[in-house]
């Protein structure tokens, strides 16, 4: 950096010849007195008190014309426009894999899909253990009167044995292993008494004695002719060989 020179009008015309020879006016410190010196030679009688300098700062990197240097730089100036882009480069080599990054948040719930056919059954478990028993329930209704118990009997004719059953539902039947069928009901028999719920036989000659007993307590009899064979020979067959019922219920 650098300070004017005051000079007069008079004082400028003579240095105008001093200039070529030094220069510049303006001149780093270590040649100001070489021009101070070369300005008085060339305007003789002049004295250098009548030049007023003032001492020029030193700066390291001061240019002139007669000496060259390199300057500081200046401002810099606002960017250029961008460049084309270039050719892209050859693919480098494949890096190292890098670490796993977090789990990302769970997904909205996808739509429903359609059942599947049902698969085949499987094998039936163990059983469990029994529960407890339930409350006994209502009393169901009485349910209709049961039959008497059945009866039977036998007894031998000859060689033939004949049978009697009651069978308790209130009916009696004789088997004559002679006749077609062998059972005989004694059913139609007048004054049969009916409820009939047990039978005995007892044979005496040519007839059989059959005595039944009714569920009411009741006792009756009747006499059936066995000879000859019913149906044939004028005995009617069964059982209308046999006689009217007989009371003998006892006076109890």
């Amino acid at each position: 950096m650098t300070t004017d020179i005051t000079l007069s009008r008079a004082e400028i015309r003579r240095l105008t010849l001093a200039t070529l020879f030094a220069g510049t006016l303006v001149l780093p410190t270590s040649h100001a007195g070489a021009a101070t010196n070369a300005a008085e030679a060339a305007l003789p009688g002049a004295h250098a008190s009548a030049l007023s300098w003032k001492t020029p700062v030193a700066e390291p990197h001061c240019c002139s014309p007669s000496r060259p240097c390199k300057c500081p730089p200046g401002p810099r100036g606002p960017q250029g426009p961008r460049g084309p882009k270039g050719d892209t480069g050859p693919r480098g080599p494949k890096g190292m894999q890098g670490d796993r990054g977090p789990t990302g948040p769970t997904g909205p719930t996808g739509p429903t899909s359609p059942g599947g056919s049902t698969g085949p059954t499987g094998p039936s478990g163990p059983s469990g253990p029994s529960g407890p028993s339930g409350p006994t329930g209502p009393t169901g209704p009485t349910g209709p009167a049961g039959g008497a118990a059945g009866s039977v009997d036998s007894t031998f004719h000859g060689g033939l044995k004949f049978v009697a059953i009651a069978p308790g539902n209130g009916s009696t039947l004789v088997r004559d292993p002679r006749t077609t069928p062998t059972w005989n009901s004694l059913g139609t028999v007048p004054s049969y008494p009916g409820n009939v719920t047990a039978v005995s036989l007892a044979d005496q000659g040519s007839d059989l004695h059959v005595t039944v007993r009714t569920a009411e307590g009741e006792v009756w009899q009747t006499s059936c002719k066995l000879e000859p064979t019913p149906g044939t020979g004028g005995n009617l067959a069964w059982p209308g060989n046999c006689s009217t019922f007989v009371e003998l219920t006892p006076p109890i």
